[in-house]
């Protein structure tokens, strides 16, 4: 199954990040030409003005998700020294803001993390790795 989500976001002064697509058979950072003519597609249907755009570059990623669509966020039970804050998956650019205040506010004055994004549920119900 192929789900596509388009989101065109400012980058940089005359230039654009448009993505993406999700492919759940092929796990891995491989780019493809239907892909990117799916993309090229899709972005000029949104804005015909930039049919006229150059491509400077073409990425593919996975993106990190969790079990239970939750995002991991918290120190590290056994290495408190690493600070983890990932596996936000398709809603991470509308999550992460929020969720970095809340971490930020947990790591300079140490509130409690809500159970639901706290890596430490993984931990109890999984064990460490």
């Amino acid at each position: 199954m192929i789900l596509r989500i388009y989101s065109l976001n400012p980058y940089c002064s005359g230039r654009i990040f448009f993505g993406a697509t999700f492919d759940r058979e092929h796990l891995d950072t491989r780019t493809t030409e239907e892909g990117k003519i799916a993309l090229f597609d899709a972005m000029t249907r949104l804005s015909p003005a930039l049919i006229h755009s150059t491509l400077i570059d073409h990425q593919a990623n996975i993106r990190p998700g969790t079990l239970d669509r939750r995002p991991f966020i918290g120190r590290h039970p056994e290495h408190g020294q690493i600070a983890i804050f990932n596996g936000f998956g398709a809603k991470g650019t509308l999550q992460i803001p929020w969720y970095s205040r809340h971490f930020a506010d947990a790591l300079l004055s140490e509130t409690p993390l809500l159970a639901s994004c706290d890596l430490r549920r993984y931990f109890e119900k999984y064990g460490s790795t």
